[in-house]
Parts: structure tokens; C-alpha cells; sequence
């Protein structure tokens, strides 16, 4: 990903020369068009680098809160779940195949995400956790389940 971003910043900058060239016979739109597009690609290249090297996600309980935090560089998006609102937190299947799933590129933080820890939130099934394998996933429901009220837990 890395080594593409590179290819992307040059025709990136290749594109802003070509659209700031009043001399050139350039299709002004098109180009600017192409170049929003161009920019929000490789915004997203440039989030996934990131992500991998840099990012974290931390899972944290207190007395009346369960956290969901995804944090790259300092910069942080938490989710807040009540305690009494958790039902049959588990360990549940979920594809790591890099073909099929690229989840743990860049994390969710829109949706109920993904990953193999589930559990029910209201109407709603919350995921997290995307790069644990299924034995990890098994040990932080366990670790996660002696924290919670009994009737959090599917264990």
C-alpha cells in the first residue's frame, strides 16, 4: 500500500499540474472532477497505512460503561456502551480471508462494525475487534464476561 501511494501522489500531482496549466488544452471539469476523486482515494490509502503501523483499538469496562475506541495518531473515535443495556456477549465466526474481507485494512468507525466479539446492543448486534483470531477472540469474551453482569454474557 505503501509503495502504491507513492504511484498515487505522482499522477496526483501530474493532475494538479495538468489543472493549473492555463497553456494546455485541458478539460478543466473532467479534471477537477477526477481529482476530487483522485484525492478522496488516496485519502482513504493514506487512513489504511496509517492504520496499520499506527492504530490501535482499545476496549475498556468501568462500573456502568463498556468502550469501544479506535485511535490513530491521537486521534480517536469512542463508542460508549451501558452495562445494562449488553446482551450475549460471544466470540462469533467472522472471515479474516484478505480476499474476502478487507476489515482489518481500516476499522469501522460508522456502523456496528466488525469482527469476532459480538454481542447484542438494543436491536442492534455490535462487532469489534476485526484482526483477533478466533482463539483471541474466545479469551477477551472471557476476560470481557468476568466484568460484566451475568446476564451480559453467553459464556
Amino acid at each position: 500500500m505503501s509503495a502504491w501511494l507513492v504511484g498515487w501522489f505522482s499522477g496526483e500531482a501530474r493532475a494538479i499540474e495538468e489543472l493549473l496549466s492555463p497553456d494546455k488544452k485541458t478539460p478543466q471539469l473532467f479534471m477537477a472532477v477526477w481529482l476530487i476523486g483522485w484525492t478522496i482515494g488516496g485519502i482513504f490509502a493514506f487512513g489504511a497505512v496509517l492504520w496499520q503501523l499506527v492504530g490501535r483499538e482499545v476496549i475498556s469496562i468501568t462500573s456502568s460503561a463498556l468502550e469501544h475506541r479506535i485511535e490513530i495518531l491521537g486521534i480517536a473515535r469512542s463508542r460508549i456502551y451501558r452495562i445494562g443495556e449488553i446482551r450475549n456477549l460471544r466470540a462469533a465466526e467472522f472471515s479474516t480471508n484478505p480476499f474476502t474481507s478487507q476489515t482489518a485494512w481500516f476499522p469501522s468507525v460508522v456502523g456496528s462494525g466488525f469482527g469476532p466479539v459480538a454481542f447484542d446492543y438494543g436491536a442492534r448486534t455490535m462487532r469489534v475487534a476485526p484482526s483477533l483470531e478466533e482463539a483471541e477472540a474466545k479469551l477477551l469474551v472471557e476476560r470481557l464476561s468476568a466484568h460484566l453482569p451475568r446476564n451480559a454474557s453467553a459464556i
